[in-house]
Parts: structure tokens; C-alpha cells; sequence
């Protein structure tokens, strides 16, 4: 009796350790991948103007690399992929430490040239080779029907002048800008 006891001790003792070691495992594999979340915006200028956005926030635990971002289009496997707006201070690579989110905007000279109707998709690609995909509110937007869209130049004096920009991952931002009334 003493002997059976002992056998069923060490078998429950041994699956325990098997499902754990497996959790643990499991665990490791997931925190050691990067998490990216990818959400295209429009921002509003003061000037009437908007522009596309990509907001790219790090949620993983991990420091990640960005290395190619674009657009995927539809009925094909050809991606448009552009380098953010350089005089906006960012280029690719981008590297985005655990924790930290960014927002890069799409070049007006991207936007004009990227036969949007067909524009499906946002994405994006990690130096891990992580491929990101999204589609909301503000990208169906700039595909169906684009609105005035502000230049480089245009988009540096806005964040100069007053800090910030509206942007809405819906649609078109609301909200009253520093100076409006």
C-alpha cells in the first residue's frame, strides 16, 4: 500500500513538473517576440490641411526594429513602400525600445502617387521579420475620398508652432486646435 502511494506521488509530482516546464516554455517562446500595434491616423493642421499617419506603438518586452513600412494594395502582391517624411526627423530603421510608440507620417508625394483606390491595407515589417497588417477608419478614409493633404513643410511648422497635432484613427479628427476658436 505504502509502495503504491509512492508510485502515484511521483507520477502526479512528475505531470505537474511536465505542464509547468511546458507553461514556462510556452511563456519564454511569447515574451521573447515582438508586439507591434500598427494604427494608421489622420491628423488635422490648423490650415484646413490633413495628412495619414501611422501611429506604432512597442508592446512587447523586447527592443524592436522597424524596417520597412508601406501599403499593400488589392488583387496584387505588389506593396507601395515608402520611408517616413525625413524632414520630420525619422528615418528606417526605426528602433522602438520595449514600451515606446512613435507616430510617422506618410509622405503627401506617397499619397499622390499610390493609386490609392487601390490601397488595402497599412503594414509594416520588424527587423525580426515580423509582419504587421491593419486597415481602420482613417486609411478607408484616405482611399475612398482623400482630403487636402498637407506638405512636409506644412506638417513641421504645425508641431512647431503649437506642440501637437489632432489625430483620429475613425476618420476625420475633431477637436479645436490652439488658436482656433
Amino acid at each position: 500500500m505504502g509502495e503504491e502511494i509512492i508510485k502515484w506521488g511521483t507520477l502526479v509530482v512528475a505531470v505537474y513538473a511536465a505542464i509547468l516546464s511546458t507553461l514556462n516554455h510556452w511563456h519564454a517562446l511569447k515574451r521573447d517576440k515582438p508586439k507591434i500595434i500598427l494604427s494608421p491616423m489622420v491628423a488635422r493642421l490648423r490650415i484646413g490641411k490633413y495628412r495619414l499617419a501611422f501611429h506604432i506603438q512597442n508592446q512587447g518586452l523586447i527592443d524592436t526594429s522597424i524596417v520597412q513600412i508601406g501599403f499593400t494594395r488589392r488583387w496584387s502582391i505588389v506593396r507601395t513602400i515608402f520611408h517616413p517624411s525625413p524632414p520630420l526627423g525619422v528615418e528606417l530603421p526605426i528602433v522602438l525600445p520595449a514600451g515606446a510608440q512613435i507616430t510617422v507620417y506618410v509622405p503627401a508625394s506617397t499619397m499622390k502617387n499610390a493609386d490609392s483606390e487601390r490601397l488595402r491595407s497599412a503594414y509594416l515589417v520588424t527587423g525580426h521579420g515580423t509582419t504587421v497588417k491593419t486597415r481602420n477608419g482613417a486609411l478607408a478614409l484616405y482611399v475612398n475620398n482623400p482630403p487636402d493633404t498637407a506638405t512636409d513643410e506644412e506638417v513641421i511648422n504645425a508641431s512647431e508652432d503649437w506642440g501637437h497635432i489632432i489625430a483620429s484613427e475613425h476618420g476625420l479628427p475633431k477637436g479645436t486646435l490652439p488658436g482656433e476658436s
